[in-house]
């Protein structure tokens, strides 16, 4: 997977969807989440700007640009077909940029990201919660709600319990995965990665807590962390340690 970014916004979308909700759209979070993950060296934005201008200067700040779809009638969102076309584009004519970010919350885009995974693309959908069809968020690798990066971040007691739990059983069903193929400990980045191919929509942040590792911690009685050569590892709390592996300190217990 490379480390360059693309991102595409169908803007009408998620516009409506803020404007009819207690949510200020500002685009520095997202881009301040996409940046963490690598340099965004293609930025671009699809809607009718007469009708969203009120937004224009924050886009242009985060130097995204800006494709100006005219509305045929209301409600009717023209943005797919332009913002797949040039998706596709970029999938054929910049092999260097690995991830391509799809922010929207509309099930066509599903189609979308699973063609675009047949070339060799890794998929970060970004959307609403309230809006976002599932069959777009299981096309994608990833999946990461608005309403986590625009809001107030949530500590790790206030995400709701059945998402709390929901992740903790889904940590025991990649741990088992992998115990089945004797790939245990497993590196912590592919722990990670088979929890998403799992759940696409699975993300620390989302549960209140900045890093994986420290989800990670908080869950001590499910799991252990082990280090080797300057790498983390992961083991169910009651495996059998490698001699080579030396124990984290502070992973054993759940705070």
């Amino acid at each position: 997977m490379g480390d360059q970014l693309a991102l595409f916004i169908d803007f009408e979308n998620v516009a409506i969807w803020a404007e009819e909700n207690p949510f200020d759209l500002e685009l520095a979070p997202i881009m301040k989440y996409l940046q963490g993950r690598g340099p965004v060296v293609v930025k671009r934005a699809y809607g009718d700007w007469g009708r969203f201008g009120k937004y224009r200067d924050d886009l242009v700040e985060n130097s995204i640009d800006l494709f100006q779809l005219y509305s045929v009638r209301v409600g009717k969102n023209r943005a797919d077909i332009r913002l797949a076309l040039d998706a596709f584009e970029t999938a054929i004519n910049r092999p260097q940029i690995g991830i391509m970010a799809i922010v929207s919350g509309d099930s066509d885009f599903g189609a979308l990201a699973s063609k675009l995974r047949e070339y060799g693309k890794y998929i970060l959908g970004i959307g609403p919660r309230a809006i976002t069809h599932p069959l777009l968020v299981k096309s994608c690798d990833e999946f990461i709600y608005l309403e986590t990066l625009l809001g107030p971040e949530p500590g790790p007691s206030e995400s709701p319990a059945s998402e709390r739990e929901a992740a903790r059983a889904l940590l025991k069903g990649a741990l088992a995965a992998h115990g089945k193929r004797g790939e245990l400990p497993v590196l912590a980045a592919r722990l990670k990665q088979t929890m998403l191919s799992m759940d696409s929509t699975f993300n620390e942040a989302n549960l209140g807590y900045g890093q994986f590792r420290t989800w990670l911690e908080h869950n001590g009685d499910l799991v252990k962390l082990l280090f080797k050569d300057l790498q983390m590892y992961v083991a169910p709390v009651d495996f059998k340690l490698p001699g080579d592996f030396a124990v984290a300190a502070g992973s054993h217990g759940r705070s």
